[in-house]
């Protein structure tokens, strides 16, 4: 079987890897591949991009409209050339022309899926192409069969009746000459930037990003940990001191000497916990909470074109692996390579007590030291940061793999699936493997270099006796033993910290490297009761995607307070890429947009966002309860909440799961169903006094008779309020006030819809389907 789901999903590959599930060239059949894209109509969208069909779409295919994605994922579907096809509500994203045209070299008399006798179950909200059916059936309300007939014999049937269309017969395929009507560019994602290059100096280390580590942390913090660390190496190290004296002296057990030692243990245990404590639960904690919130602000903060840029897998790496490293190993290899940087200082002195030639040695040792560290880290930050960044595309899989679960097992790419997460799971070990390799040279080296230093100082202490004393013997023998292993301890924790230190230098590239969504002079705060009117003033408005593509080309719009807008035209053709405009996502390159009399370019654009009200045709669920879904700011009472739900007919149901309670992620709400929880959202935000409604294509995956219910409620809840609404659903902008008609960026046509549609070679009437092919 093939299968398409309502939900599209889609890898962020190139198009033509992804319509043909493969990523070898050598695999691909031209000819049919070609037959598919013209069936879809996908054909002029290609062909306007400037990589064809490599082009890649971005994660979940940020950068297409909906209905480019549908198609896609359509396109998907029917490569496979599979004896039975699943199609999942497959056309509501498309525009009138196109579904039309789609539908007739899909399903027509001549239509792709008939010639190759292609079993088709179609699951549809819409009445308008049954006729092409042998049979259809027809569902009740609870899921229960109602009747399975041929369409004919359905006619006369109530349930097919009352939601019947105004014309059921289809149009018959245009002609191959007829003007097609193509889309605006979409942005080009590009493979995601070599983050190696960004990081340079990671191979001879950043003291930098030492720098921006620790700004994150108090100073005071940082003066106490300094005062503890100092003490604690003081009370382990001075015992050996008073054990010289105590063995010079002769004297047997004594009180003199016994209770300092007593007393400086006890310190030692106090101070150790202490070190600890100030590291472990007062320092690193508070750097990690202020990364993280650095983390989240760059990303909160960045513009679309991060987002179709960025494979979501390196977003969730950063979150996951790189603050994994900064709570965990980091922290514990700062806490050692401290503790361990003043113990090996002490005992490098105690060491030189033995013999007074001992201490000519030091010099040599620190040479060797840095020699070997130097040597060491050049590699080892390296793998550090390629371990890091060969985790990206695991995390990448697994996003996707979530999402797509149900159509790869449709089309039986479990087997692949799993082939592509061995390579790339194998690639991230590689690493990592290579990094623990040469850490086990490095402890090999620091023992020889220890080995020679306990040679050197037997040497010289049978040899040079004048320069000793037995004490002072005793002491640089006894120091010799933990000299190595706190050498080890402190340049093996020393270069794992200087590694670990590649998540702190990611965090520190993302932000530094990462483009900021507002602009200067964007800091004005929006007054509370704006928009109080809803007037909405858009002149001479030109939007680019990319420097050498026009999302809008010169757009100019006049909204009265109160007025309801209908935005239509072909998929691709601006409509939604309007509406991100007036909520500042995407930057206009010229022009200007005033609601109530504000530019909308001198305003905060969180600000902007949270005096607007949207409705988006992808319906977004938090993880968690109905409660926070409804009211994310904790704005409304339970009541308020409850009556929003009531009004879009969903708190019997939701009753029925725990209420306000109720858990979405474990219980979740259908596609249509989450559409009517985002209109209950939009009902609770209007209670603020916002004036203006953004709906894009908010009814696009509901039957008719939902549809009709959210009709009615938008007029009843916003009847006073101004709203701009993008439909595909042409009967949806019918009682509109004003229709909007868009092609290729462009405005093309305005007026009132009944009278555009008595219009000879009318665009509106054309793309409600009153004309001749």
């Amino acid at each position: 079987m093939a299968y398409c789901a309502q939900s599209v999903w889609l890898s962020n590959r190139n198009i033509q890897q992804i319509i043909t599930g493969s990523d070898q060239n050598n695999n691909i059949d031209i000819q049919w591949f070609e037959k598919v894209l013209y069936a879809c109509d996908l054909e002029s969208d290609i062909q306007s991009l400037p990589h064809g069909d490599q082009t890649l779409v971005g994660s979940k295919g940020v950068t297409l409209s909906g209905g480019q994605k549908q198609r896609l994922a359509l396109a998907r579907a029917i490569y496979e050339r599979q004896s039975i096809v699943l199609l999942d509500d497959v056309l509501s994203a498309l525009d009138a022309r196109t579904e039309r045209r789609v539908v007739d070299r899909l399903l027509g008399k001549n239509g792709l899926l008939r010639l190759l006798r292609t079993t088709v179950i179609l699951v549809t909200h819409t009445t308008r192409y049954l006729g092409l059916s042998d049979s259809v059936v027809i569902l009740n309300a609870d899921g229960t069969l109602a009747k399975q007939a041929p369409y004919k014999d359905l006619l006369s049937e109530p349930l097919l009746l009352k939601f019947k269309q105004a014309s059921d017969q289809h149009q018959e395929e245009e002609q191959a000459n007829a003007a097609k009507a193509s889309r605006s560019p979409i942005e080009t994602p590009t493979e995601p930037e070599d983050e190696q290059l960004q990081d340079l100096s990671r191979q001879t280390g950043d003291m930098s990003t030492y720098k921006y580590f620790f700004k994150h942390v108090s100073r005071i913090l940082l003066i106490i940990y300094g005062v503890i660390a100092l003490c604690f190496t003081f009370v382990v190290a001075f015992p050996q001191v008073i054990l010289k004296w105590w063995s010079e002296q002769g004297a047997p057990l004594s009180a003199q000497y016994l209770v300092p030692l007593c007393l400086l243990a006890v310190l030692a245990v106090v101070f150790v916990g202490a070190n600890i404590w100030g590291m472990l639960v007062l320092i690193v904690p508070e750097a990690s909470v202020g990364l993280h919130l650095t983390l989240l602000k760059v990303v909160m903060r960045a513009p679309q074109s991060f987002f179709a840029k960025t494979d979501r897998g390196k977003t969730l790496n950063r979150f996951s692996q790189d603050m994994t490293l900064i709570d965990g190993t980091l922290a514990i290899a700062l806490l050692v390579t401290s503790a361990q940087l003043l113990n090996a200082v002490a005992q490098a002195a105690l060491l030189s007590l033995g013999s007074s030639y001992m201490a000519l040695t030091i010099p040599f040792v620190l040479a060797a030291l840095w020699a070997l560290q130097y040597v060491y880290l050049r590699t080892s930050r390296q793998l550090r940061y390629l371990d890091l960044e060969t985790k990206s595309p695991v995390y990448t899989q697994f996003v996707e793999t979530l999402d797509g679960v149900a159509t790869i097992r449709a089309f039986g790419w479990g087997q692949s699936s799993r082939e592509v997460n061995f390579r790339r799971l194998n690639a991230s070990q590689k690493p990592y493997y290579l990094l623990f390799c040469i850490q086990r040279w490095l402890n090999l080296v620091l023992d020889l270099i220890v080995m020679a230093l306990a040679v050197i100082l037997v040497a010289m202490a049978i040899n040079l006796r004048a320069s000793t004393s037995a004490g002072l013997i005793g002491i640089s023998l006894n120091n010799v033993l933990g000299f190595n292993t706190s050498l080890s301890n402190l340049l093996s924790r020393w270069t794992e910290l200087e590694t670990s230190l590649g998540a702190i230098a990611r965090v520190k590239n993302f932000e530094e490297n990462t483009a900021v969504e507002a602009q200067p002079g964007e800091d004005d705060e929006a007054p509370e009761s704006w928009p109080a009117q809803g007037k909405i003033e858009i002149k001479n408005v030109t939007a680019s995607h990319e420097p050498e593509t026009k999302a809008l080309d010169n757009i100019s719009l006049s909204i009265q307070p109160g007025e309801k807008v209908g935005i239509c035209g072909r998929t691709g053709s601006g409509k939604s890429t309007l509406l991100s405009t007036i909520l500042r996502i995407l930057d206009m390159d010229s022009g200007s947009i005033c609601i109530d009399n504000l530019d909308l370019s001198a305003l905060n654009r969180e600000s902007i966002r949270e005096h607007l009200i949207a409705v988006p045709q992808d319906p977004f669920i938090l993880s968690g309860d109905v409660r926070l879904n409804a009211d994310p700011l904790s704005a409304c009472s339970d009541d308020a909440i409850i009556s929003a739900l009531q009004k879009v007919h969903l708190w019997d149901i939701l009753s029925t799961r725990g209420g306000l309670e109720c858990n979405l992620d474990t219980d979740p709400l259908s596609v249509g169903q989450s559409q009517l929880f985002c209109l209950a959202r939009a009902i609770l935000r209007s209670s603020a006094g916002h004036k203006i409604l953004l709906l894009d294509e908010a009814t696009s995956n509901v039957d008719l008779g939902t549809d009709t219910l959210m009709q009615q409620i938008i007029r009843e809840e916003f009847a006073s309020h101004t709203i701009l609404s993008v439909a595909h659903r042409l009967e949806t902008i019918m009682d509109a006030d004003l229709v909007v008609v868009m092609e290729k960026g462009r405005i093309i046509e305005t007026g009132a819809p009944q009278a555009l549609l008595q219009q000879e070679n009318s665009a509106f009437a054309m793309l409600h389907g009153r004309y001749s092919p």
